[in-house]
């Protein structure tokens, strides 16, 4: 898993704790929300910005938009989380499988 998607993630299950629900989806209402001021009054996401298209979506290293999914079942257990991930080298979406890099919750 990149570093990237790792500190991503911890992003998101910091925001979870900070409001008790994961931010919204799909990939630019992720960016929308972790632009706004958390908890103790900075943006979540603030490290992550130059990593954002013209569209408003976080980019991967291949400059292709992360799919994040949010209210999915994540693997091994029946909890509602969310899923993000890369579509890796080949560009297909894979729903996190194959060479997509991931992260769950």
């Amino acid at each position: 898993m990149s570093a990237e998607l790792q500190d991503l993630g911890m992003v998101l299950k910091l925001y979870q704790t900070d409001f008790g629900v994961y931010p919204p989806g799909p990939n630019a209402a992720l960016v929308r929300t972790l632009q706004t001021a958390g908890q103790k009054g900075s943006p979540y996401g603030g490290i992550l910005l130059e990593h954002v298209a013209p569209s408003g979506e976080l980019l991967d290293r291949w400059q292709r938009p992360f799919v994040y999914k949010v209210g999915v079942k994540v693997r091994g257990g029946s909890a509602l989380g969310f899923r993000l991930y890369s579509l890796g080298p080949n560009g297909a979406d894979e729903n996190g499988e194959g060479d997509d890099i991931s992260v769950e919750n």
